[in-house]
């Protein structure tokens, strides 16, 4: 269970923080309130693309850095930019790989997903195959960033300071995701 502060989870939210945009949006919300409803209308923006980008760069040094090759970490480099993509196109955050990958048809997706259930911590042996893919996809998230019809930057921003000031005159400042 993972528990913000209303205020420092906002922020987060507001500077393309995608742990809490994944979090905020997630179907695996154990208790919700009606701020957590209001939080998610007016959150996506085109720079979600700079979100999504900078969340890969990170897995996809986490995933350069394993020795042997983790087979959780390249899982999810591929999930963060098929969910960086769908964002921009359809602006909803999808972080299921296998629902994904309908999608994209990747053939090995659900190969490495079975392995990964068998072994949490799974290891795989070189194959440029993912790394060609990882390009791929890369390269393909550029296109829905020119391309989105998003607005420039979150316009819920004004809206998510008024209940910020609403939550705190109730007494209240913790949302759960």
């Amino acid at each position: 269970m993972v528990s913000h502060d209303l205020t420092k989870f906002s922020r987060l939210l507001l500077r393309r923080h995608g742990y809490v945009l994944e979090q905020l949006t997630s179907p695996l919300v154990v208790r919700t309130s009606p701020v957590h409803a209001q939080m998610l209308p007016g959150v996506f923006s085109k720079h979600d693309y700079h979100r999504y980008r900078g969340f890969y760069r990170s897995e996809g040094r986490e995933f350069d850095r394993s020795e042997p090759r983790s087979l959780k970490k390249l899982l999810y480099c591929f999930r963060v930019l098929m969910t960086g993509i769908v964002l921009l196109l359809e602006a909803k955050v999808e972080a299921n790989a296998l629902a994904l990958n309908e999608r994209f048809r990747r053939p090995f997706i659900e190969e490495l997903e079975r392995l990964k259930a068998g072994a949490e911590l799974g290891t795989l042996r070189d194959d440029p195959t993912y790394t060609a893919e990882l390009d791929r996809l890369e390269a393909e998230l550029d296109r829905p960033f020119e391309e989105t019809t998003l607005p420039e930057a979150p316009p819920a921003r004004d809206e998510l300071e008024r209940l910020i000031v609403t939550v705190r005159r109730a007494g209240a400042g913790a949302v759960v995701c």
